[in-house]
């Protein structure tokens, strides 16, 4: 799936547009793919493709793990807003919750 998302779009993160051809097929590479929802918690999208984008490995760090000073002072720094992983984070949850609905 990653070879399929790599191929069909273009090699900048979705969040700062930040070039990510220096970390093809590299020990990184798999870093620079985001599971918006976790695939723990919301299994049945963890192989939906608009679940999943690109960020530099760093990016894809501070998204999981990383605390809102911290992905403030990054947005500062490469003139990007969070509010875009974000707001297609609430798009995919209100998705995954009707589908849920369906489903129960």
């Amino acid at each position: 799936l990653f070879g399929e998302i790599w191929e069909k779009r273009e090699k900048v993160s979705f969040l700062s547009g930040y070039p990510l051809m220096e970390f093809a097929y590299s020990p990184f590479f798999l870093n620079c793919f985001a599971h918006v929802l976790a695939k723990g918690r919301y299994p049945k999208f963890r192989l939906k493709e608009t679940n999943i984008i690109l960020l530099t490995p760093d990016e894809h760090y501070m998204f999981d793990f990383g605390t809102v000073a911290q992905r403030k002072k990054y947005a500062e720094k490469m003139n990007c807003d969070w509010m875009k992983v974000y707001g297609l984070k609430d798009e995919l949850l209100e998705e995954y919750e009707y589908v849920q609905s369906i489903l129960n």
